[in-house]
């Protein structure tokens, strides 16, 4: 039975009056109770089909709509919010622009509340979606204080407790390790069985294998493959256009001289005392480092602590000492996963000769061309898609040119070609002398750039060690099963100061 029906359906934002459509000539059907997966490009119209299709075109992005999308038969646009929001849930690329409230548990009921769902249906529901997302106790947890994964488990889980008929995931598992993953896929299964019709986009796929019905295929705009009952799945080897082993050069042994490593030193004071148990760790200066982790785990939030962002148990210093204010903002440059949080220009140009050490439009034109963003130099940041928002904010510390770099997620909602060309700008900020540090879900993201690997647990750093064979194994087990080898033998010890 139709669900959704696309006819000729074309959409072109206000603020791109004079360039091409973002949808063009859409006709699709889209049917009840099966799950649809939407691949394709970076700004390939993926975001804005699934806008369409929650009714924020027309209802909240102005823009010139063609054609017609049709729910249960009758016109999208035509049928009140307070109607169509009982039968659409959606979970979008940023969760946290969609959450009202502040805590775990009055954000999952709020939806409910406000359409006047009963009580006790309420709190029945409240306690299911708590355990079938391991939510359990949290309810009053504050979701400014949760990792990006976590927000992102949150919105799913308030998607899920209106039990809707459908429900739109767009790029729910960027930010999400191996564990939320397979929760998430958990999750689908459940919605299939429950009838609810399911439609993903995204790029990062392999959660979904048996899952999708059919895979729709984007192309500037336009559906340029439907394929049913299977989905393609690039080869391991060849996903970010490069064999595994084939790693960017490395600068030698990652902990060598005292002169050419960064320190990660506990925070003291004068009336505080350090355990001997916490220990100091080294980096070595223009390494490029996995940063890996549990969702939660406290990976974003020590290395904003290192680059002076945030107050917290670890600082950084270097030969000549602990980095402090100043020096920490002239030497550090932290690329944060929520990337709307950093833009403050009124054009992508302008964006990455902000933080310039020199005024040479020329080197930021030729940045912006080689991550594929030489048309879009006057575009408002805020107003490009996600993935174009993400490889600005690469853009940006690579025209910052600092000595140690922290990407956070950043091939978060990118296709392969651009994550391809992410490495090649990672290779540059280390040619440029940066340490580069990487927080990651992506395993093959890791093993291709990376030298060391770091895992982060419980808000502390529990392992570091190099990243050869043996290393490259033992990083890829952690991340598909989200477990640490603690009986490999390779310890932290090894390559920590103990601070008395």
């Amino acid at each position: 039975m139709s669900k959704l029906c696309f006819e000729n359906f074309s959409f072109r934002y206000a603020e791109n009056s004079n360039g091409s459509p973002t949808l063009q000539a859409i006709t699709l059907t889209i049917y009840s109770g099966e799950c649809l997966l939407l691949t394709g490009g970076s700004g390939s119209g993926k975001s804005t089909l699934i806008r369409a299709m929650s009714g924020l075109i027309p209802n909240f992005y102005n823009g010139d709509t063609g054609g017609h999308l049709y729910l249960d038969g009758e016109e999208l646009s035509s049928i009140p919010e307070t109607s169509l929001y009982r039968k659409i849930a959606t979970v979008y690329q940023n969760p946290r622009s969609q959450f009202f409230t502040n805590k775990i548990g009055s954000e999952l009921v709020f939806s409910a509340e406000n359409f006047a769902v009963e009580r006790a249906t309420i709190e029945k529901r409240l306690q299911q979606t708590l355990a079938h997302f391991q939510l359990e106790g949290r309810e009053h947890n504050k979701l400014d204080l949760l990792s990006s994964g976590e927000k992102q488990r949150v919105a799913c889980a308030g998607a899920s407790l209106m039990r809707p008929e459908i429900i739109l995931l767009d790029e729910p598992s960027a930010n999400l390790d191996a564990k939320a993953a397979h929760m998430l896929a958990k999750a689908i299964t459940y919605w299939k069985q429950q009838g609810m019709t399911v439609i993903v986009a995204e790029h990062r796929s392999a959660y979904l294998d048996g899952l999708v019905d059919r895979q729709v295929h984007l192309d500037k705009g336009r559906i340029s493959e439907v394929t049913s009952d299977s989905f393609y799945q690039a080869p391991e080897s060849n996903m970010f256009m490069g064999e595994r082993s084939n790693k960017l050069s490395a600068t030698g042994s990652a902990f060598v001289s005292p002169d050419e490593n960064w320190l990660i030193s506990p925070r003291t004071s004068l009336f505080s005392r350090v355990s001997k148990q916490v220990k100091a760790h080294c980096i070595a200066k223009s390494a490029i480092v996995a940063v890996v982790g549990e969702n939660g785990a406290g990976k974003s939030s020590l290395f904003r602590q290192l680059c002076g962002l945030d107050k917290g148990a670890f600082q950084l210093g270097d030969e000549h000492g602990l980095l402090k204010g100043k020096d920490l903002r002239r030497r550090c440059f932290f690329v944060d996963q929520e990337v709307n949080r950093q833009l403050l220009c009124d054009s992508v140009l302008e964006e990455v000769m902000l933080n310039m050490p020199s005024d040479d439009e020329s080197q930021a034109v030729s940045i912006l061309n080689e991550l594929d963003l030489g048309d879009l130099l006057e575009a408002h940041p805020l107003a490009i898609s996600g993935g174009q928002k993400q490889r600005l904010a690469l853009a940006i510390a690579v025209a910052a040119n600092r000595e140690f770099t922290v990407l956070d997620e950043p091939t978060s909602g990118l296709d392969r070609a651009n994550v391809a060309r992410v490495i090649k700008q990672i290779a540059k900020l280390r040619e440029n002398g940066s340490t580069v540090i990487i927080i990651s879900h992506e395993p093959e993201l890791l093993l291709r750039c990376c030298d060391w690997a770091i895992h982060i647990s419980k808000r502390n750093i529990d392992q570091i060690y190099r990243l050869d064979d043996t290393g490259n194994k033992r990083l890829l087990r952690f991340m598909q099963r989200g477990e640490t080898e603690e009986t490999e033998g390779i310890r932290t010890h090894q390559n920590a100061l103990v601070v008395n």
